[in-house]
């Protein structure tokens, strides 16, 4: 759960990761008690080893079709994002994770328990080609 907006529910990951194509992440979300105060921007970022974002989507839900502060009392959201490799991109072990942040701030958004603002959505293999 992600303070005042809601729960990321689920993923759909593809089952081959590789350089050649940018990776679909289909989040599933799940709104709070109330549609949150701010239009929230969502983040799915792939990282390396090292902890660097190697790979990221950024946009609000659903393509800017269904912002956060449009969300009913646990209305289930599909939310579609193409990742975009970076520079530091190779084949390997990664990580993937979601979020929110506030695009004015760039503040990201704290999962209810105090423990992280991302959700880890789990490990990946980036084949070469």
């Amino acid at each position: 759960m992600f303070n005042g907006v809601g729960s990321l529910i689920g993923a759909n990951l593809p089952e081959r990761w590789s350089l050649e194509n940018p990776p679909q992440v289909e989040l599933i979300w799940q709104a709070g008690d109330s549609a949150a105060s701010t239009a929230y921007t969502v983040f799915v970022q792939l990282l390396d080893a090292e902890g660097r974002v190697i790979a990221q989507s950024d946009s609000q839900p659903s393509s800017g079709a269904r912002p956060t502060t449009g969300w009913r009392q646990d209305e289930i959201i599909r939310d579609l994002h193409t990742l975009q490799y970076n520079e530091f991109a190779v084949p390997g072990s990664a990580i993937l994770i979601a979020g929110f942040y506030d695009p004015l701030t760039g503040e990201r958004v704290q999962l209810a328990d105090g423990s992280d603002f991302a959700a880890i959505l789990g490990d990946v293999s980036i084949q070469p080609s």
